[in-house]
Parts: C-alpha cells; sequence; structure tokens
C-alpha cells in the first residue's frame, strides 16, 4: 500500500534538486523527465532545489513518488490540495485508469464524484458503506 498525506509537501528535503530526489526513488534521468512532463514539471525545474518549487511542484512530485512505487493500493489525503485545474484534471484521468485499489479523503467533490466506485461515510463514531459512486448533489446520510 502506498500513502500521500496531505502534509506531504512539508516532508520534502529543501537542500536537494528535483533531480537527485528522483534519482533517490531509483527513477533514471529519461523517465524523470517524460513523467515530469505528464505532471506539469518541465525540464529546467528539475535542476534547482526543491526549497524553491510551489505547493503544487511539491505535490506533484509526492503523486509521481507515490503513483510510480508498484502497489495493488493507494491512500490518498486530499490529493488535489494545490493543485491547478488542469493537474486536478489529469490526476482524474490517471485514478480513474488505476488498476488497484483507491482510498481517497478528500473535499473534491469533482474528484470523488468522476474517480468513486463506492462511498464509505465517516459517521461520528460508526461508518457507513454505499455501492454507488459518491454524487456531488447528494449530503452525507448524516444530513439526510
Amino acid at each position: 500500500m502506498r500513502y500521500l498525506p496531505q502534509t506531504a509537501v512539508h516532508e520534502l528535503p529543501d537542500q536537494v534538486t528535483g533531480l537527485q530526489y528522483a534519482y533517490a526513488m531509483g527513477l533514471e534521468r529519461e523517465e524523470i523527465y517524460y513523467v515530469g512532463a505528464r505532471f506539469g514539471l518541465p525540464v529546467p525545474l528539475w535542476e534547482t532545489l526543491i526549497q524553491g518549487w510551489s505547493g503544487g511542484e511539491r505535490t506533484r512530485l509526492k503523486l509521481i513518488e507515490t503513483l510510480m512505487a508498484p502497489s495493488q493500493c493507494l491512500l490518498l489525503d486530499e490529493p488535489t490540495n494545490h493543485l491547478d485545474i488542469s493537474m486536478r484534471e489529469a490526476l482524474e484521468e490517471l485514478l480513474i485508469n488505476y488498476p488497484g485499489t483507491l482510498f481517497i479523503a478528500s473535499h473534491d467533490r469533482t474528484l470523488l464524484a468522476k474517480v468513486s466506485t463506492h462511498t464509505l461515510w465517516a459517521l461520528g463514531d460508526s461508518y457507513m458503506l454505499e455501492s454507488i459512486p459518491f454524487q456531488a448533489d447528494r449530503n452525507s446520510p448524516a444530513k439526510r
């Protein structure tokens, strides 16, 4: 299982370049540039220290790290934080095509409606599972 916490952008080391960080993940230069381009991270950015990266760029780097590691299950906590609209749409497409199981905690109702197949509601100290996709225009069972 791979986990992407919403605080992931704060866990990155500031004093290494994006390339150094990606090499430590086991990625090759060509792979870094190819995947980086798909995530909107241009080649020159990889040569700079992570401390100068924006929150959105840092989030994309952590998404790459999470999605590139083999796993049958992803747990994503607010994965669209710091992402612009085009990157949110790219993430939706990646998650829709993800072959494993996804657990997503998010306030992004659009993402949940497009990606989910089931909805797990947290209701105080109990839970309710619905075998239907999240519907953005519905309230939680606690408010019905």
